[in-house]
C-alpha cells in the first residue's frame, strides 16, 4: 500500500512527539504492509520560515535514520495545508508539493464550516498545473448533511482522499456511513491512514480498511484506492477515476431514513 497523508514527524504538529514515537510508527507502518509513506505536517500559519527547516531537518534526520534499519519502507516529504488566503502563497513552495512533473497539493478544509469561494480557489490552483487533494471531507459536518456538494467540486478538478478509519468508524458513525456513501458514489480517489502516534491514530487502520473495502466492494476497487492511484499521483499520472453514481449523494430525506434503517440493521 501506498499512504499519502500522515504525521510521523516529530515535533513538528499533533502527530509523533519525539523520535522514539516516529521510529515506532515507521516500523508499525512496514508491518502493516505500507511501502511508501508520504509525511504530510500540518501547513498553517504557525509554520514560519524557521519552522520549514526544522520539518526539512527533521524528515533527513528520519531518513537518513531509515537507510540504516532493514526496514522495507521508503518515504518522503509534503505537507497537509490549512485551506485559507494563505493557500496560494504556500504554492511556491515546492516541498509542500508532491509528484513528478505534475504536481499536487494535499489541503484540508475546516471541520465545522464549508471553505468560502472554493471554486475560485479550484480554478486558480488548476490553472498552475497542480492539482488539488481534499484530504478527509467525510469529517466536515456540513459535507456529512449535504454530501451532493462534492460532485461540483469534483467538477472542478477536486480529488478526494478518505481516511482509513473513517471507513472503520474510528470518527464517529455519521463520519462511517458518510464514507461508504463515497465509495458507493465511487468518488473517492484514494484512501490514506492519517496517522498521528502508533496507538490511537495509526497505520493498522490501513490494513483493516482494505480487508473491509475488498470484502464488501471489491478487490481491484482497494487496490486503486490504496494502491494504484497513490502512486500514479507520486509520478505525475492520470489517476484512475470511476463511473460517478451521484445519485447516491443525493438521496432524498425518506431514503436517507430508509438507508438509515438498513444500515442500523446490519451492524
Amino acid at each position: 500500500m501506498i499512504d499519502l497523508h500522515s504525521h510521523f514527524l516529530y515535533g513538528i504538529d499533533d502527530g509523533a512527539d519525539n523520535l522514539e514515537m516516529t521510529r515506532d510508527m515507521l516500523q508499525q507502518a512496514q508491518s502493516a504492509g505500507i511501502e511508501y509513506l508520504l509525511a504530510t505536517p500540518h501547513i498553517n500559519e504557525n509554520i514560519t520560515g524557521s519552522g520549514e527547516e526544522t520539518i526539512k531537518r527533521r524528515f533527513k534526520e528520519i531518513n537518513e535514520w531509515l537507510r540504516t534499519e532493514n526496514l522495507n519502507l521508503k518515504i518522503g516529504l509534503a505537507g497537509e495545508v490549512d485551506y485559507n488566503a494563505d493557500i496560494f502563497n504556500w504554492l511556491e513552495h515546492e516541498w509542500i508539493l508532491f509528484g513528478k512533473e505534475r504536481k499536487n497539493i494535499l489541503f484540508e478544509i475546516p471541520l465545522f464550516n464549508l471553505p468560502v469561494n472554493f471554486r475560485e480557489m479550484l480554478f486558480h490552483i488548476t490553472l498552475k498545473g497542480i492539482t488539488p487533494v481534499m484530504a478527509h471531507p467525510e469529517r466536515n459536518i456540513h459535507i456529512q448533511q449535504k454530501p451532493a456538494v462534492l460532485l461540483d467540486w469534483i467538477r472542478h478538478g477536486c480529488l478526494i482522499q478518505v481516511n482509513a478509519g473513517s471507513i472503520l468508524g474510528r470518527f464517529g458513525e455519521k463520519c462511517r456511513r458518510l464514507s461508504h456513501r463515497l465509495l458507493d458514489a465511487q468518488i473517492v480517489t484514494l484512501i490514506s491512514s492519517d496517522a498521528h502516534d502508533p496507538v490511537n491514530r495509526n497505520y493498522t487502520v490501513m490494513e483493516e480498511a482494505y480487508d473491509l473495502v475488498s470484502r464488501e466492494y471489491d478487490p481491484e476497487y482497494a487496490q486503486v484506492l490504496f494502491k494504484i492511484n497513490a502512486g500514479k499521483l507520486l509520478n505525475g499520472m492520470e489517476v484512475q477515476k470511476f463511473e460517478v453514481n451521484a445519485g447516491v449523494l443525493n438521496l432524498s430525506f425518506s431514503r436517507k431514513i430508509f438507508r438509515k434503517l438498513l444500515n442500523d440493521g446490519r451492524s
